[in-house]
């Protein structure tokens, strides 16, 4: 998209705003507003800025108009256009974890000036580098009784189930996002840990009670509903907090239910001692060689590391942390630095099939454009059986630069592997490799780094 282009995107949360993209910005429109909505959109701004100035994204521009012939408002507002955008469906527990903890900082600080958050949701974040900016500044609203549960409702759809599925199941919260369970009304009450915390079983009651009678309510006669609808009305503009303690304690509570839902930390995984399965010798003239390949990229240049398995963490010349292990992500994410991002992505999986979310976010669309390959193609192609063709095929859809390690036939994993596959893989560089390989990509330069292993810098023809 060139800077004269403009192109609509079209989210789900408000049928009356519209978001345009042209260039390097984003163009915003909300209409229908109350002069009340306006004027809380405006303040909380103002407040963000000098309570948590490095937490929201200021508007360039900002604009007001009233709407003709009606009672209400519109504002128009421009934002830089921040690259990469993050999808909710490949983070980390670790990573929703701190999205939670930041929103429940704004929505204190918020609160304290009579406004709130009315929706809490990771998409209304910009989540690729630390810190996390709230992007969606529609979503500031007066601090009155339907606003808050409306936050309150997003919040435990959005984080606390997620957290707790995902800590009492194993389940990832990628997977819960993934098959859009936020949509659904579910009931924690059955998980055994609800009943282990009076606060959170408290709150999941609640919600469970909430549902019941928005469901009761649904289901009644029109003339109920009307008469429901008029209360609503008279109560919208009433302020839920006469002093500025009550919400303290509210978003305290919430960080306390936040806190009991948050997956366990852990050094164990199923990858933990991967560094004890080869030598010193060979760790080392591995991490100089993928510093050799680094140094030779050009300072524009973005990397990710798919199957990360913590080798490359602490280096910031990685943008990019890939991996499908639930607990390597969480370390991952726990000990990363601020410019890089972590996401849970199955990449044999995501490798099936092009312009899809899940392959276009091995390069975060487009954004990385060199990757680290290494101890990861023997898992990919024996263990999870994506054909050779379609892994080097799918490496030259989304990176230019690749550093690939290659283990022979000979290695102990990959025996391994086809011994536990019972399938016989064709898997001789020169025989079954070299030929997909070179139909993609030119072979810049080689390494023998054991016995069993070989890297490869490859360059995307």
């Amino acid at each position: 998209m060139t800077n004269n282009e403009s192109v609509k995107i079209y989210k789900t949360g408000s049928s009356l705003s519209s978001i345009q993209i042209q260039g390097n910005y984003i163009n915003k429109t909300i209409r229908g507003l109350s002069i009340a909505e306006v004027k809380a959109i405006k303040e909380g701004i103002k407040v963000l800025e000098e309570k948590l100035p490095d937490t929201i994204l200021t508007p360039n521009i900002i604009n007001e108009k009233k709407e003709t012939g009606e009672d209400s408002y519109s504002i128009n507002y421009t934002q830089n256009l921040l690259k990469p955008w993050i999808d909710k469906e490949f983070i980390s527990s670790a990573l929703l974890l701190k999205i939670a903890y930041l929103i429940i900082k704004q929505q204190t600080v918020l609160a304290e000036h009579n406004l709130t958050l009315v929706d809490a949701r990771t998409q209304n974040y910009w989540i690729f580098n630390k810190p996390y900016v709230l992007v969606d500044i529609g979503s500031i609203k007066p601090l009155n009784k339907i606003n808050i549960e409306s936050f309150r409702a997003d919040f435990v759809n959005n984080f606390v189930y997620p957290l707790l599925i995902e800590k009492n199941l194993g389940i990832p919260i990628s997977s819960y996002f993934k098959g859009s369970i936020q949509n659904f009304q579910i009931n924690p009450l059955s998980l055994a840990s609800t009943w282990s915390s009076l606060t959170l079983a408290t709150e999941f009651i609640r919600r469970d009670f909430v549902d019941f009678v928005s469901n009761t309510i649904s289901a009644s006669s029109p003339e109920f509903i009307s008469y429901l609808n008029s209360i609503s009305d008279t109560e919208k503009n009433e302020a839920l907090f006469k002093n500025s303690n009550k919400p303290k304690k509210l978003f305290r509570r919430y960080k306390k239910i936040i806190d009991r839902v948050a997956p366990l930390k852990t050094k164990k995984s199923n990858w933990d001692k991967y560094t004890l399965v080869h030598n010193d010798d060979y760790t080392k003239l591995k991490l100089n060689i993928i510093d050799k390949f680094i140094n030779g990229l050009d300072n524009t240049c973005k990397i990710a590391d798919l199957g990360s398995n913590l080798t490359t963490s602490n280096d910031p010349r990685i943008n990019l942390l890939v991996d499908n292990d639930l607990t390597i992500c969480r370390i991952l994410e726990e000990n990363c630095l601020q410019e890089q991002v972590v996401l849970l992505i199955d990449i044999s999986e995501a490798m099936t099939a092009e312009n899809t979310k899940d392959f276009n976010a091995l390069n975060c669309n487009g954004y990385i454009n060199s990757a680290i390959v290494a101890g990861i193609m023997h898992h990919v192609i024996i263990d999870y059986g994506l054909c050779i063709e379609a892994f080097y095929k799918a490496l030259s859809s989304l990176y230019e630069n690749i550093l690939l390690e290659y283990p022979s036939v000979d290695d102990p994993m990959v025996r391994l592997l086809l011994n536990k596959k019972n399938e016989k893989v064709r898997w001789d560089w020169q025989k079954d490799h070299l030929e997909s390989c070179s139909k993609f990509f030119n072979i810049a330069n080689q390494f023998r780094i054991s016995e069993t292993r070989t890297i490869f810098f490859l360059s995307r023809k």
